[in-house]
């Protein structure tokens, strides 16, 4: 069926008259309100814009809000006629696709050439770690390194100069091909497979936009009965247009007279260097939604989109994806669910990155779906609920990073039998029950994170078992009983952080024979007794020790002095006694705060720790002890020596 000529010009000329004798209606009834209202309107438009001229954009918002009612003085009788035979604009698109669907129906269709097979290349580097948040201590430890993507190097950018390819000259439609029809409803006909045509035609949406571009502005413009990747160049320029690719901080090559693996993020197979495998394209102002259009990259492998500002759904399209072993989308605006019905049936992904989003839900039970995991990051978003028991199911699963959740219930009971897993990150959900017995027979593991949670019970003595472990943090959890001196047998252990808890007994001598530590927090363990082992302080890698808060006794070690690199040592809050030891010259010079306050300390302050507050000497900046009172417990020069004195007396 084709809309006859006539019928549209009689259509067109009758809402023309019809717009004309309402505009005259309308004018008059508009001079008679202006003369009424003598003038108020640009009035009150002129007061709006003045009362919001503190909020930027919303002046423009009210002005046009205020357009769409009312006529503007300048607009003519001459404009509305104009305007009335202008066709309305969704009717010349059904018209449009009217014609092209009656074009096409009397061609013979030629297919597309099948897009050529390609081998998968190597598992490709690692994009964007996830990174930890540092205790509640007011010096952080050192992070363990983040797990790469088959790599240590981590490859945030794209490669600038991606793999050439030959420049493709324009070429001239095959006769065959577009025997009885056009290149535009060829064109029509095949992307329809992939997008409905009423979007195709439709120019204020990004598919019409790419599909314009294809039909008229490409200046490639390809043969389509030969061009082997025309789903994949549409696909592309969609994409392009729904994340304003025009305003990316690198958008080289695109959209332009080149075929697309010469375009910045892309890169092809290597075999024919026409197929896309990967697209990457981090930390490059990339806002909008990610278009269903997505799905014509058939042979991806490798979807980087870290570091941007889209927001939006997933699209479906994401299941199209087959081979694809990386989808980094974190540190964006993305909401709804990441588990996708879509992603979860990408059975190749090797890392699933979701982190630091607007993601919502809960993990779901077909996660063991995806058997090649490696990598399953969703941190700071909104999830919750029970982390599911099949999550330790995953025997491929390095790292887990799901931190700064809402997730609840007791940690799945599993772990322990993967082999590969280095790295848990559960730390600031709501998570309670003990700890897993079996988590510690992960012998591999490098770093543990389930701090801020409401973890009760002990800690396993089979923590002794994680000989490569680097990192272990359960600050502010529930958890009781004594530190097991076990962990003195971790060689590589660097930050071991058990503030804020429940736990009692001494701390063993034996508890620092992990010649590694740098950091260390007992502090706010109320029930912590008996005194302060020397062999902390014979720790030479020591940079940080927090014990306050606790119930220790005793002197100060004599050798306290010894730790090359210690910067704080936090003791207040204690029962120590006796005076505080003099350090040898030479000793203590990267002490930044010595905090001994609200204990039973006697004496003067040594004249070597004083000579540290002096910057020719040292760099310590904040000496705190009791030497406030008549008389003060502890003798101390305020301000020259100690800058803040606190009267112990008082205070208890």
């Amino acid at each position: 069926y084709k809309i006859s000529e006539k019928d549209k010009r009689q259509s067109t000329m009758r809402k023309a008259i019809d717009t004309l004798l309402f505009a005259v209606v309308l004018s008059a009834t508009w001079s008679l309100q202006m003369c009424e209202a003598n003038g108020n309107t640009g009035g009150n438009l002129r007061r709006k814009r003045n009362d919001n001229a503190a909020t930027g954009v919303q002046v423009e918002r009210t002005k046009i809000h205020d357009s769409e009612f009312m006529l503007e003085p300048e607009e003519h009788l001459e404009d509305l006629w104009n305007r009335a035979m202008t066709v309305d604009e969704s009717e010349a698109n059904n018209d449009r696709f009217l014609q092209l669907s009656f074009s096409l129906s009397m061609a013979t269709r030629v297919p597309t050439p099948p897009r050529p097979s390609t081998t998968p290349g190597p598992t490709p580097a690692a994009a964007s770690p996830t990174q930890s948040v540092a205790p509640s201590s007011s010096a952080a430890p050192s992070s363990s390194a983040a797990p790469s993507f088959q790599d240590s190097t981590p490859t945030l950018d794209p490669t600038l100069n991606p793999t050439s390819s030959p420049t493709s000259s324009s070429a001239q439609p095959t006769a065959d091909c577009l025997s009885g029809t056009t290149r535009e409803a060829f064109l029509l006909n095949d992307l329809s497979q992939v997008t409905a045509a009423s979007l195709l035609l439709d120019p204020l949406t990004p598919q019409g936009q790419a599909f314009n571009w294809i039909v008229n502005e490409d200046p490639l413009n390809f043969d389509p009965c030969t061009y082997p990747t025309i789903e994949q160049r549409y696909g592309l320029a969609t994409f392009f247009f729904a994340t304003s690719g025009g305003f990316w901080i690198d958008n080289t090559e695109w959209i332009g007279a080149m075929v697309e693996c010469t375009w910045f993020g892309v890169t092809c197979d290597a075999s024919t260097n026409t197929t896309l495998e990967k697209l990457q394209l981090p930390l490059n102002g990339v806002f909008g939604t990610i278009p269903n259009e997505i799905s014509t990259l058939y042979e991806a492998m490798r979807i980087d989109l870290f570091g941007n500002f889209l927001d939006g759904l997933l699209p479906t399209g994401l299941g199209n994806l087959t081979k694809l072993e990386l989808l980094d989308l974190e540190e964006n605006a993305l909401d709804g669910t990441l588990f996708t019905p879509e992603v979860i049936s990408l059975t190749n992904l090797v890392g699933l990155r979701g982190s630091f989003n607007q993601f919502t839900g809960t993990v779901p039970g077909d996660i063991s779906r995806l058997t090649k995991l490696e990598q399953l990051w969703f941190a700071d978003n909104s999830f919750i609920g029970d982390l599911p028991a099949q999550i330790a199911t995953l025997t491929s699963l390095e790292s887990l990073f799901g931190y700064s959740n809402g997730l609840t219930g007791g940690l799945p009971v599993g772990f322990g039998s993967l082999v590969n897993f280095t790295q848990i990150r559960l730390y600031s959900n709501q998570f309670s029950g003990i700890l897993p017995p079996d988590l510690f027979d992960a012998t591999n593991l490098e770093t543990i994170r389930l701090d801020s949670n409401r973890l009760s019970g002990s800690i396993p003595t089979t923590v002794g078992n994680l000989q490569g472990l680097e990192d272990l943090r359960l600050f502010s959890n529930f958890l009781t009983d004594s530190i097991p001196s076990e962990i003195g047998q971790l060689p590589l252990l660097k930050n071991l952080v058990l503030n804020d808890n429940f736990l009692v007994g001494t701390v063993a001598s034996s508890l620092f024979g992990a010649s590694s530590l740098e950091f260390i927090d007992f502090s706010n363990n109320g029930f912590l007794l008996g005194t302060l082992p020397d062999s902390i302080f014979a720790l030479s890698s020591i940079r940080n020790i927090y014990i306050a808060n606790c119930s220790l006794s005793g002197t100060l070690p004599a050798n306290y002095g010894t730790p090359p690199n210690l910067r704080d040592l936090f003791l207040d809050g204690n029962k120590f006694s006796g005076p505080v030891p003099e350090v040898a010259t030479g000793q203590l010079l990267l002490l930044n705060e010595f905090l001994i306050q609200d204990n039973d300390f006697t004496g003067s302050m040594p004249a070597s720790i004083c000579a540290l507050r002096d910057n020719s000497t040292g760099i310590l900046e904040d000496l705190w002890s009791d030497c406030f009172g008549n008389p003060a417990q502890i003798a101390c020069d305020f301000p020259g020596c100690c800058n803040r004195c606190f009267d112990d007396a008082a205070d208890g």
